[in-house]
C-alpha cells in the first residue's frame, strides 16, 4: 500500500490511475527507457513530488464529475431509489424494514407513498438528509461489508470516469508501437528494439485497450452502487436494533 493511504484511497482511486498509466509503463519497457538513469530520476521525482496523489485527486474528480449523471440514468441516488415507499420492484418488506430503521437511527419522519406523490422532489430530499447521518457506519469496524462495498462503488465510479483518459492513454501508445513495427529496424539509446519485444508491447497495451473499452459501464457501476446501499442500510437496521436493546 503506498505510503499515506488509506484502503479506499488506494482501490477506489490508486487503481485505476495506475491501470490507466500502466500501458505507459509498458511502452517504456518495450522500448528500453527504464535502462536510462535519467527517466528513472525523473518518474521517482515526479512520485516522490506527489505525483501519485495527484492522480488519485484527478480520478476522484472524475469520478464524482460522472456521478449526478449516473445518478440521474438510475432514477435517483441508489440509497434514495431504495427507501422510496412507492418503489414497486424488490422486496417491499425489505424496504419498509429499511424505512423504519432509518427513521429510528435518524429521528426523521420519511414521507408516506401518499406524500411522496404530491411532492417527490421533498420525499427525495427528506431520504437524502436522514441517509447523509449514516455513511458513517461505512467506518464502523462492527460493519465491515459496508466498507467494503462502498470502495468497490467507488472503484468501478471511477472506473467509468477515468475511461477516456484511459482509452487515449492505451490508443496512444499502441499507435507509437504499430508506428515502430511499420518503420521495421528501430535503434533506442545505441541498441536494435526487437521486433518481439514491439509485438509483446502491442499485445499487452492492446489488451489494456480493450480493457478499458469494454469493462467500465454503466450497469458495473450501477451493481455496485446497489450493493453499497443495501448493506448501508442492513447495518442501519442492525444498528436501530442495538439502539432499542440498550
Amino acid at each position: 500500500m503506498v505510503a499515506g493511504f488509506d484502503k479506499y484511497e488506494m482501490r477506489a482511486r490508486a487503481f485505476p490511475g495506475l491501470l490507466a498509466c500502466a500501458p505507459v509503463a509498458v511502452l517504456a519497457a518495450t522500448f528500453g527507457w527504464k535502462r536510462f538513469p535519467a527517466i528513472a530520476v525523473v518518474s521517482g521525482l515526479v512520485v516522490a513530488a506527489g505525483g501519485t496523489y495527484l492522480m488519485t485527486l484527478l480520478v476522484r474528480h472524475l469520478g464524482r464529475k460522472v456521478q449526478p449523471d449516473l445518478w440521474t440514468r438510475w432514477g435517483g441516488p441508489p440509497t434514495t431509489r431504495l427507501l422510496r415507499a412507492h418503489r414497486t420492484e424488490g422486496n417491499p418488506v425489505k424496504r419498509d424494514t429499511w424505512r423504519s430503521a432509518v427513521e429510528k437511527a435518524t429521528e426523521i419522519k420519511l414521507l408516506t407513498s401518499e406524500k411522496e406523490a404530491e411532492n417527490p422532489s421533498l420525499a427525495d430530499q427528506t431520504i437524502e438528509t436522514a441517509v447523509s447521518q449514516l455513511t458513517r457506519l461505512g467506518q464502523s469496524t462492527d460493519y465491515p461489508l459496508v466498507k467494503e462495498e462502498n470502495i468497490n462503488y467507488g472503484f468501478e465510479r471511477n472506473f467509468y470516469g477515468l475511461r477516456w483518459i484511459a482509452r487515449l492513454i492505451s490508443f496512444v501508445c499502441c499507435v507509437v508501437i504499430v508506428l515502430a513495427l511499420a518503420v521495421g529496424s528501430v535503434r533506442f539509446g545505441g541498441q536494435n528494439v526487437s521486433a518481439a519485444a514491439l509485438a509483446a508491447g502491442l499485445i499487452i497495451d492492446g489488451l489494456f485497450l480493450v480493457g478499458w473499452l469494454v469493462l467500465p459501464s454503466i450497469s458495473r457501476a450501477k451493481d455496485a452502487a446497489d450493493r453499497y446501499a443495501a448493506q448501508l442500510l442492513d447495518a442501519t437496521v442492525a444498528e436501530s436494533r442495538k439502539s432499542g436493546q440498550q
